[in-house]
């Protein structure tokens, strides 16, 4: 399997960044608020340049990791399954002397030697918020510049930041918390050489089980014929049994 795609934000460029304002207030609305300590999350996390976060802010990848939308974390929950689902693969279809190499080709060598135990320890180790810089432009281009609420969906809200084309969609899920699909796209692709080794190995699996089937037919029915004969043997010595008997 290709090496893991390191999970960053994508490279923010923009327009004159001194030229972009502030058109919503930061902390009008719920889901803006909680917009803004997703991205004081992130940029703690993050290489600062020039910039100062508000006091009181640390590290915590949890942090970033509770703020993500559900349709985000599946796809951890998904890519997890989907390495342990390898691994068993590794284990049924290899003899053991090519356990460790298929694994390191298959990537699900981390599953032990991380560890990792369950999505978030995979988030963890792909997502690397350590790469970001935030600097005045960074932090300016992060800015929300509008917020849009249809009154037919009153639990999305989409940020619209001063980056253009850059809009992040904020739902209030079922615990009444607002979430967020900023990292989806780099998410997607950063699982998708997960997804990719699952599917080959599964069409090795599927391949073998087949030969595996096959071969077992044959054994069933070599010794279905072994009784049949077994059987008609059985049968003409009663049969001659009984001849005799009558004679």
């Amino acid at each position: 399997m290709r090496k893991f795609i390191t999970l960053i934000a994508s490279v923010l460029t923009a327009c004159a960044f001194s030229a972009c304002s502030t058109e919503v207030n930061e902390t009008k609305t719920e889901s803006t608020r909680a917009y803004v300590d997703f991205r004081n999350a992130v940029e703690a996390c993050a290489q600062r340049d020039g910039v100062e976060l508000p006091a009181g802010i640390p590290c915590d990848k949890q942090t970033i990791w509770n703020g993500l939308d559900s349709q985000s974390k599946s796809l951890f929950i998904e890519a997890f399954t989907a390495l342990k689902h390898i691994d068993t693969i590794i284990e049924s279809y290899f003899d053991p002397i090519e356990h460790k190499q298929m694994r390191l080709r298959t990537g699900t060598n981390i599953l032990k030697e991380v560890p990792i135990n369950n999505e978030f320890d995979l988030f963890n180790y792909i997502f690397k918020p350590e790469n970001l810089v935030f600097n005045q432009n960074v932090i300016s281009a992060l800015t929300v510049k509008e917020e849009h609420v249809s009154s037919e969906a009153p639990n999305v809200a989409i940020i619209e930041r001063n980056l253009e084309n850059y809009d992040v969609t904020m739902t209030k899920e079922a615990d009444n918390v607002w979430r967020t699909d900023w990292f989806l796209d780099e998410i997607n692709k950063s699982l998708a050489p997960i997804f990719a080794s699952e599917a080959a190995m599964q069409e090795y699996a599927k391949g073998n089980l087949l030969e595996e089937m096959e071969r077992r037919t044959k054994v069933r029915d070599y010794f279905l014929v072994q009784e049949q004969i077994k059987q008609e043997r059985s049968k003409a010595l009663l049969e001659q049994q009984k001849k005799q008997a009558a004679d």
